[in-house]
């Protein structure tokens, strides 16, 4: 028996609002779109505060131009140098994703 698609969702969202760990979405161009309660914890930024600002709220000063190098290579090719596998999603309208999870501070 499955449980009804609006059920999953539900649940799928609060496990990831909710979520120990930070959980992170950004645009193509770095622009946060997603911040759950893990990253406020661990960031100190409330969602309010950190909702369409650009990832630079959390990535210090001296390593900003390496970010973005890195980050922008990541969109374009879908891969790192920590994983050449990221997966690239394909989403329905036709734009492609990529995403990366990171643990003690690596991508």
């Amino acid at each position: 028996m499955s449980l009804p698609i609006d059920i999953v969702d539900r649940f799928c969202l609060t496990l990831v609002r909710e979520a120990p760990d930070a959980i992170i979405f950004a645009d193509a161009e770095g622009i946060i779109r997603f911040w759950n309660r893990g990253a406020e914890r661990i960031f100190g930024f409330a969602e309010a505060e950190a909702l369409g600002q650009s990832l630079d709220i959390i990535i210090p000063d001296n390593l900003r131009v390496r970010h973005w190098a890195g980050f922008s290579a990541t969109t374009r090719s879908g891969s790192t140098r920590y994983d050449p596998a990221v997966p690239r999603q394909s989403r329905p309208d036709h734009r492609n994703c990529s995403y990366a999870a990171g643990c003690n501070g690596t991508i």
